[in-house]
């Protein structure tokens, strides 16, 4: 919880399974400090509050801000002429088309408040953190919060739209893939930090927007994974534990939606921080040899990191953190940084390698002499080729992608260039390796050489 200067707060709580305590007995209740005591926020059913106020400054209006912009209903009881009334409600049920105020939940109170009762049910988030501040104090930290989300989503959108340049500049879909991932991450920021509301203030929007988005996310980051990583069939298991996280995580969001059972979005949502645990194990055993693999660690342990962090704090409810720690941000521009130059340092590895093999190529079609067939011309390179579709076997087709390789095209130019999809493009690459009987592109350049001397 966090406090103005002059202002200090006791805190206790109550829950109950059904709603059955009344309001006239809240004086009698005996509620549990939440110093000695955790309630278990998991649970459905009526999680009571308890703030006694004490204001060094009486003469200044307080405000009680609960920072989950997630709640449906939140009551505030006041006692009035020595009787506990209901003074206001506030949450996603009770959004005004007018509201001055959006993200999430606020009461304003006089500073001469001595106790107030707050009424609510955790459906969805676990935490309940309350700010106990004086209306100047309020508004100042406010602005600051603002100024930080401003920065943040300004970062966001920078990255995002340089990764997209570049994919359209260097045709690596990489900058594709991270594009979408880093687009959705940001969603989720945004749910979290309440602006989903800028879009609709319907309850069933601001209740269940996210579950599409978080799912999305975790897609995405296994995409963007696989494809940075550069997994080959000897990582099925990653691809089949993949799937399996995706389908359990569904099913906790169908559960959560048919029955309104906190504990199975809570569980959906631990499938993001399983899944980069999977690959960073993977990038981890990749190390030494690929620098990409050294990329990703390093950008990943930041993510997993500060995404267990709030997790973990997440279930740990009582600590009444902010829903958003900045801390998870921080890391999150950080890892934006390390992966878009992880990306772009591959892009120029291929091309120096794309390059050398056009020299390569270039070189060896240059010193074959011209031959003569039948009065008619054959360039060096139809040649080269012709005796390779002879000796191995290949096809037309084959023989095109082939040419391809040999200019140093990336497999995604070459589907472009002869309209074919990624598949079919590998399919044939394949079958070039196999029927000459090399593994990489270097090899394939050998080949030609050895043909055209």
């Amino acid at each position: 919880m966090k406090l103005s200067a002059q202002v200090t707060v006791q805190r206790s709580w109550y829950y109950t399974a059904v709603d059955t305590l009344s309001v006239a007995d809240l004086r009698e209740q005996a509620f549990v400090p939440l110093k000695s005591a955790s309630p278990l926020f998991h649970n459905k059913g009526i999680y009571w509050f308890r703030l006694d106020i004490e204001n060094k400054q009486p003469d200044k209006d307080l405000i009680i801000a609960i920072k989950n912009p997630h709640l449906d209903s939140v009551f505030l009881f006041q006692s009035i002429q020595d009787e506990i009334r209901t003074t206001d409600v506030q949450g996603n049920d009770f959004k005004k088309k007018d509201g001055e105020y959006l993200r999430y939940v606020r009461f304003k109170v006089e500073g001469n408040t001595s106790t107030v009762w707050l009424k609510t049910r955790l459906k969805k988030e676990i935490l309940f953190p309350v700010t106990v501040t004086t209306e100047m104090d309020f508004y100042k930290a406010e602005s600051i919060s603002l100024l930080k989300l401003g920065i943040y989503y300004g970062i966001a959108g920078i990255v995002l739209l340089v990764n997209l340049i570049l994919y359209f500049s260097f045709r690596e879909p990489k900058f594709l893939y991270y594009s979408c991932l880093l687009f959705l991450v940001t969603l989720l920021f945004a749910y979290a930090d309440g602006l989903y509301v800028l879009v609709s203030r319907n309850a069933i929007w601001l209740n269940y927007a996210s579950l599409p988005v978080m799912w999305g996310a975790v897609f995405a980051s296994a995409l963007f994974s696989a494809k940075f990583l550069e997994l080959d069939h000897r990582y099925n298991y990653a691809y089949q534990i993949t799937r399996a996280i995706l389908f359990v995580i569904a099913c906790c969001f169908l559960a959560y939606i048919l029955w309104d059972w906190t504990g199975a979005v809570l569980l959906g949502n631990m499938g993001l921080p399983l899944l980069v645990g999977l690959y960073w194990g993977i990038a981890v055993s990749r190390f030494r040899k690929h620098i990409e693999a050294r990329f990703y660690v390093l950008a990943s342990t930041l993510s997993l990191f500060f995404t267990l962090y709030f997790f973990i704090f997440r279930f740990a409810g009582p600590n009444f953190l902010n829903l958003m720690p900045s801390e998870l941000k921080i890391g999150n521009i950080l890892q934006m940084l390390i992966l878009s130059i992880g990306i772009l340092h591959r892009v120029k590895v291929l091309h120096k390698e794309h390059a050398y093999y056009r020299e390569e190529i270039q070189r060896y079609l240059k010193e074959r002499p011209v031959v003569e067939t039948d009065d008619k011309e054959v360039l060096p390179e139809q040649d080269v080729f012709t005796q390779l579709q002879d000796q191995f076997g290949l096809s037309e087709r084959e023989i095109d992608v082939l040419k391809l390789l040999a200019e140093g095209f990336t497999n995604q130019r070459i589907g472009e260039t002869l309209y074919l999809s990624s598949n079919t493009v590998k399919f044939h690459i394949r079958n070039i390796y196999m029927k000459m009987d090399i593994n990489n592109r270097a090899q394939a350049v050998s080949k030609i050489h050895g043909v055209s001397a």
